[in-house]
């Protein structure tokens, strides 16, 4: 410890040797205990500070480095305010004062004023009219006059004239000791003292009751009426038993007033039971079921659709031709009726045109062995004409896919 205390002073002896400026211009701390580890430091460096500025000072801790210490601004060291310009009743002076320091200077407006004297009252104020006072200026001889408020009444306390009921208002007065006034004021009445509400007329179920209360100071009667109670019904009773298709009825007596209150209930409705069929439906007839209401025993039908036919496999009665229609029959299995068909007669199928030897062209059917000569051929084929032209006019009717005469005779 004795060493490091002896290389503090050396470093300060260096240090008043270096800047014996900064010693004798500002009172640093050549010896400061370090922020950090608690070590007491020597001064390295420094910048004084000033009026305006702040300045630092740097230690040296043997222990841990160096370190910074802000130095605070100084401030002025103003001198006794000097006055420039006088001021005067009606314009601004000045005054100026001087830092002993740095040798700044500040100004500052001495504000004209008048050097007035005690107020003078000239009309002294009374209770509700206004007064007056002046005063003088010394300097200039200026004078002001200045209104004073009214005192306003100074009042007695309030003294009863006539006590306050809870129907009629009381009134007071109080007086002024300055001027002697008198004012009066009417006192609000007082709020009736209720006893407690009790019941004057019972509510019944449809009508109102009454109750009332009464004032203890002036006995008067306040009176309200009260809701009706409404009826206390009773459980549902049945007194009429509703059936399958008329309404019932259900009676609630009131236990207080022993009114009655009758409830409609809904029917029952039927309760049918299966349906059962009392003439069966055939081939082409209705039928008919019925069912019938367990409570009650009304019945009721329905029809049921006809079975319909249940008909077996065709049977060729009569063969079809090339030029007659044939017929054909099938049986129902249930009634054992008949339906007749016809079968279409399926036309001749005629072969290649020929030439006899009376030269006489003509076709024979391959079924039949029919003949068609030219003639009918052309004959028939005008008809189809015809009547396709009367039933679309304004198509052409289709040339027949077979030869013609002329390709024939070619």
């Amino acid at each position: 410890m004795s060493l490091k205390r002896g290389l503090s002073l050396l470093a300060l002896l260096v240090m008043m040797i270096a800047l014996p400026g900064m010693a004798l211009a500002y009172e640093f701390a050549y010896f400061h205990k370090c922020p950090t580890c608690g070590f007491e430091g020597n001064i390295l460096d420094g910048e004084e500070p000033t009026c305006t500025h702040s300045g630092f000072a740097k230690y040296r801790c043997l222990n841990c480095g160096s370190y910074d210490i802000k130095l605070k601004a100084l401030g002025h060291d103003w001198r006794e305010w000097r006055t420039v310009r006088h001021k005067t009743c009606t314009t601004n002076g000045l005054r100026r004062r001087t830092c002993r320091r740095c040798g700044a200077e500040e100004e500052e407006v001495i504000r004209a004023s008048h050097n007035w004297s005690r107020w003078q009252v000239l009309i002294s104020p009374t209770c509700t009219e206004y007064g007056l006072k002046t005063h003088t200026c010394y300097d200039c001889g200026t004078t002001r006059d200045v209104e004073v408020k009214p005192l306003g009444h100074k009042w007695t306390r309030w003294s009863t004239l006539r006590k306050a009921t809870c129907l009629e208002e009381g009134e007071r007065a109080r007086t002024c000791t300055r001027c002697g006034f008198e004012t009066h004021e009417a006192v609000a009445k007082l709020k009736h003292n209720w006893s407690s509400w009790r019941t004057g007329v019972k509510a019944g179920c449809t009508t109102e009751g009454t109750r009332e209360r009464t004032c203890s100071r002036c006995k008067s009667v306040e009176t309200k009426a009260t809701e009706p109670l409404g009826h206390r019904w009773g459980s549902a009773v049945t007194t009429t038993r509703a059936t399958c298709t008329e309404p019932g009825v259900k009676t609630k007596t009131c236990s207080r007033c022993k009114e009655k209150l009758e409830i409609e209930t809904t029917p029952l409705g039927h309760s049918f039971g299966k349906w059962t069929t009392t003439t069966k439906a055939t081939c082409e007839a209705e039928g008919e079921q019925t069912r019938t209401c367990v409570r009650c025993k009304e019945k009721e039908h329905r029809a049921t659709e006809p079975t319909g036919h249940r008909f077996g496999k065709w049977r060729v009665v009569t063969k079809a031709t090339c030029e007659a229609d044939g017929e054909r029959v099938r049986t129902c299995g249930r009634c054992r009726k008949e339906e007749h068909e016809a079968i279409p007669a399926f036309g001749h199928s005629y072969g290649d045109w020929r030439t006899d030897a009376e030269g006489v062209t003509y076709r024979s059917c391959r079924t039949c062995g029919a003949k068609q000569t030219l003639a009918e051929f052309r004959e028939q084929e005008a008809l189809w004409q015809a009547a396709e032209t009367e039933t679309e006019p304004a198509a052409e009717a289709p040339a027949p896919e077979t030869e013609t005469a002329l390709d024939i005779e070619g």
